[in-house]
């Protein structure tokens, strides 16, 4: 599985406000799963890749294939 520091801090903020009692257990699992954290794309890299998703607020975190 390959993360990036921008999702992963998305996806806590969401659960810390959606579901703060299930926060510590996500934090406590995703310690356990084996995954490579990858940077974060630069500003050229989102303006390349603004043809692959609809909404343009998602492009950081959109891999291209």
């Amino acid at each position: 599985m390959v993360e990036a520091p921008l999702v992963l801090e998305g996806l806590g903020k969401h659960i810390a406000k959606k579901f703060p009692k299930h926060l510590e257990e996500f934090e406590k699992r995703l310690r356990l799963l084996p995954y490579v954290m990858v940077p974060d794309p630069t500003e050229d890299e989102d303006k390349q890749n603004l043809g692959l998703v609809r909404d343009e607020s998602d492009v950081p975190v959109t891999l291209p294939m």
